[in-house]
């Protein structure tokens, strides 16, 4: 039901939005107003208890969060072996990492940024976790009558630098994906593939160059260090290229439709160190 209020002679219609833009309003009004603005206030709340309630019915954000920590760990591993293509080299594990934009995309535009920015910081501690479990076992004395200590060394104790190149270039250029991602969408709607190709531009940008800093600086000759940056960057540019219209967009379209969901960040803090999840049902664009 509406509900009016006089101010300084003139009927104002009273909503949640009018008071949180003008709190002094309140000073302005009679009791009966103030009633009816605590009303107002009751009922917005509820309607944000409400959503929140249904949130917690989505079936696929655990799903696809640990599918896509199963897939950074994994190309860590993969990552302990460098591959020759035509004479560029790559790290194994860049036959797998392209697909975690993929989730990553999903989870933005289904869930929204607050969702995927819980998700790239569970995913971040996860691959700390797993480096250290790695480090913990390499220094570990071995048993007297395994003789493999060497091997394991030679495999995994060089790679400890790069798992914690990776962990740290995924926490940076997938929260910069995201963000990128999600302001576009607020300001144009729709559009997917524009907003996954410039967000991809700059994320990639980032995830590449991070790395290949962090991960072989000192190690490689920065010639070769220059031709693992650029062919990298165009092959995982030109991967989600190609998987966009195959892959990327369909599995958008069906989590939204699965989920019924699609979020708009209209009114998120984008601060990547907040935890907590606001969303109300206006944020929500899925039309089913």
């Amino acid at each position: 039901m509406e509900q009016y209020i006089d101010v300084n002679g003139q009927k104002i219609l009273l909503t949640q939005e009018l008071i949180d833009e003008n709190p002094d309003i309140l000073n302005e009004i009679d009791g009966k107003s103030a009633y009816f603005a605590g009303r107002a206030r009751g009922c917005y709340d509820l309607e944000k208890i409400n959503y929140t309630v249904r949130k917690q019915e989505y079936k696929y954000i655990l799903p696809l969060s640990i599918m896509l920590v199963m897939v950074m760990i994994v190309s860590n591993i993969l990552s302990s072996k460098l591959v020759s293509l035509n004479g560029f080299t790559i790290t194994g594990g860049m036959f797998l990492y392209p697909f975690s934009y993929i989730f990553d995309y999903v989870i933005t535009d289904v869930y929204g940024f607050q969702y995927a920015r819980r998700v790239v910081w569970s995913a971040f501690f996860s691959m700390v976790f797993f480096t250290f479990c790695i480090w913990l076992v390499l220094i570990l004395p071995p048993s007297q009558f395994w003789h493999l200590q060497e091997s394991y060394e030679i495999v995994f104790g060089n790679m400890i630098r790069t798992y914690i190149a990776s962990a740290i270039t995924f926490l940076f250029s997938f929260m910069i994906s995201s963000y990128v991602f999600q302001k576009i969408k607020v300001k144009m709607r729709g559009f997917l593939f524009q907003r996954i190709f410039r967000s991809l531009l700059i994320s990639e940008m980032v995830d590449t160059g991070l790395f290949c800093l962090i991960a072989f600086y000192g190690v490689w000759p920065v010639e070769n260090m220059l031709h693992f940056l650029v062919f990298s960057f165009c092959t995982k540019v030109l991967y989600e290229i190609i998987m966009y219209p195959i892959v990327t967009k369909r599995v958008i379209n069906w989590f939204k439709r699965a989920e019924q969901s699609d979020m708009l960040d209209s009114q998120t803090n984008f601060s990547p160190f907040r935890w907590e999840i606001d969303y109300n049902e206006e944020n929500n664009l899925f039309k089913a």
